[in-house]
């Protein structure tokens, strides 16, 4: 079995809210690409005579596979330690999902009050389905807390307009990235992230993140940043799950008020990184996380790991998967 270690809590920051990222990572494509709207939240319908949890709108061309992904996945429960009517406190879930080179679904769901029969417990979910090529230099989750996203609806229109490309500018500040960075045990913690991630096809350890759901999205955006590019889309991750061992994600954020409470063998089957207790499950030391822990700061990015993306750019997306091929690429890298 493998011990839990200690970790500091001043080692994750608070995420701050502030202006439009800096364009550190700039875009990598240019490419005009369709994307798909999906709405979905319990209301009355008069088309269909019902009401309750239902889709409310989409985009025409929005292929069923997809509405079908997308409605398996935006699911929302309140955290049970949570007060059901604090509407401000519940925590956001961003989800995104790559499933195929050619489809990627972006999932926003967050909790909107009441549902049609009075109760509390609705949630409004806003879903964009589009090609992952997109978020080759801006990661997903730097659209976290986006003002584009809709948590309501003032109309019943049944059709979305599909975006003619991806119209939502990322509001995730880089420089909370380097910050943490700039923090030794930080980079300690995310070297045993990028290992587990790394060796997810091989062990299947997915990673539960014990947080709030805005720390869970900074230590995110850190792992997304350290990849090469061709592999940001292919990192699956929620910001909240209520339920982290039903989670399909590879990444999971869950707050301590949804009451999930890891055992010792929950530490082994998962990578734990729990704020609330201190403890996390151990890392493996690999030659790419040696090389991640010496990105200090965004001009060491610049020095050490920019050369590394673009010197195997496209050994990376001709691989397309995350697994230990990094690590030997990495290896290769350090020893020239």
């Amino acid at each position: 079995m493998i011990a839990p270690t200690t970790i500091s809590r001043s080692s994750i920051p608070a995420i701050q809210h502030s202006g439009s990222i800096k364009q550190v990572l700039k875009r990598g494509s240019d490419k005009k690409m369709a994307v798909q709207q999906h709405y979905y939240t319990s209301y009355n319908s008069v088309k269909n005579a019902r009401g309750g949890f239902q889709m409310l709108a989409r985009s025409a061309d929005l292929e069923p596979a997809d509405q079908q992904q997308i409605e398996r996945l935006l699911g929302y429960r309140i955290p049970k330690g949570m007060n059901e009517y604090e509407i401000e406190r519940h925590p956001i879930a961003l989800r995104y999902y790559y499933q195929n080179p050619e489809s990627c679904l972006l999932i926003h769901s967050q909790s909107c009050g009441n549902d049609n029969y009075g109760r509390p417990g609705n949630f409004f979910a806003h879903s964009l389905a589009m090609p992952p090529d997109l978020f080759t230099s801006i990661p997903p989750i730097f659209f976290w807390r986006s003002p584009f996203w809709c948590t309501s609806f003032s109309s019943k229109h049944a059709e979305l307009p599909a975006l003619s490309e991806m119209e939502i500018d990322p509001s995730f500040e880089i420089e909370q990235v380097w910050e943490l960075l700039q923090k030794e045990s930080a980079r300690q913690i995310l070297a045993a992230l990028m290992s587990t991630v790394i060796h997810m096809e091989e062990r299947v350890r997915p990673i539960i993140i014990i947080d709030s759901a805005d720390n869970v999205a900074l230590w995110i955006a850190a792992l997304s940043c350290l990849l090469p590019p061709a592999y940001r889309p292919l990192l699956s991750f929620t910001t909240y799950h209520h339920d982290p061992r039903q989670s399909p994600f590879t990444i999971t954020g869950c707050v301590a008020e949804a009451q999930f409470q890891p055992d010792a063998s929950d530490y082994h089957s998962y990578f734990i990184l729990n704020a609330t207790s201190g403890k996390m499950s151990q890392g493996e030391d690999t030659a790419y996380t040696r090389l991640l822990k010496k990105i200090a700061s965004e001009e060491l990015y610049e020095e050490i790991l920019l050369p590394f993306f673009e010197a195997h750019y496209d050994q990376c997306a001709a691989h397309a998967r995350i697994d230990s091929e990094l690590d030997q690429l990495a290896a290769t890298w350090i020893s020239a």
